[in-house]
């Protein structure tokens, strides 16, 4: 299996399916990190002010865009660097850029196929920051657990072995988020891991085909997670992944990838 880790401070790749295009006052100040989907606090809501409304205007200036390569990758901001992914030549590839730059930092790279039904294909994963980790996720269900701040790997976890996760139809697209002491990712069971070490603190039953991103809770005081695999919504206990209730949602083709609100 291809694996390795640049560190360079090349911009530019080699194909040109997906581009990095980060406007000039993004970060200028780094006043709040987004270290994860959807935000610091998974509701896609930004505590940032000031912000120019008016583009017509005044149009806020492009400070740097770099090709990523295939996929649907969204972006994690931590301590002026900016973490994404992209699929160029067989490889899934994990870039860390520097923010006001745009100068790449380092990247990671290992073999990824792309399946039936992926379209163009590419993760869809988006990195999740926490402390000096970075922890993303592959179409066939593989975690990874690196350095921040120079790509090496400290953990791997397949979940087709470790939990028998079946990989959908559309193979897997949801995000791996950090809460508390666990890394937590739906591939059709909702599987709680050590951030630390990747050891599987515990799993859910299996709901069928998962493509979205579990969402942390305060159900009157008991700390929850709400996941949308193909069954439906289903809120579980956080300390052992118990199924407190749920309620069934078909779709078409079995497909629930929004996340819960």
């Amino acid at each position: 299996m291809k694996r390795s880790v640049k560190i360079q401070n090349n911009p530019l790749f080699r194909t040109p399916y997906l581009f990095s295009v980060v406007f000039l006052s993004t970060f200028s100040a780094f006043a709040e990190d987004w270290p994860q989907f959807r935000g610091p606090n998974q509701n896609g809501i930004s505590s940032e002010t000031g912000w120019n409304t008016d583009w017509a205007s005044s149009e806020p200036t492009i400070a740097w865009r770099a090709r990523l390569g295939a996929g649907y990758s969204s972006f994690a901001v931590s301590d002026g660097k900016v973490y994404t992914m992209g699929h160029v030549d067989g490889t899934d590839v994990l870039y860390c850029f520097d923010a006001k730059t745009g100068d790449e930092v380092w990247r990671y790279e290992y073999n990824a196929e792309i399946r039936d039904k992926q379209h163009e294909g590419g993760p869809a994963s988006t990195p999740s920051i926490d402390g000096d980790k970075v922890y993303t996720a592959s179409r066939d269900g593989r975690l990874f657990c690196l350095n921040k701040n120079n790509g090496t790997v400290i953990w791997e976890k397949n979940m087709t072995e470790a939990v028998n996760a079946k990989i959908p139809t559309w193979a897997f697209a949801g995000s791996p988020i950090v809460w508390n002491q666990y890394v937590v990712i739906d591939v059709g069971r909702t599987v709680a891991m050590d951030k630390e070490t990747g050891d599987i603190v515990w799993k859910s039953e299996d709901y069928g085909s998962a493509y979205s991103t579990p969402v942390p809770m305060d159900l009157n005081g008991r700390a929850a997670f709400a996941s949308f695999p193909e069954f439906g919504l289903v809120i579980l206990d956080a300390k052992d992944g118990s199924e407190i209730c749920r309620h069934e949602w078909e779709t078409n083709y079995g497909v629930n990838a929004t996340m819960p609100l």
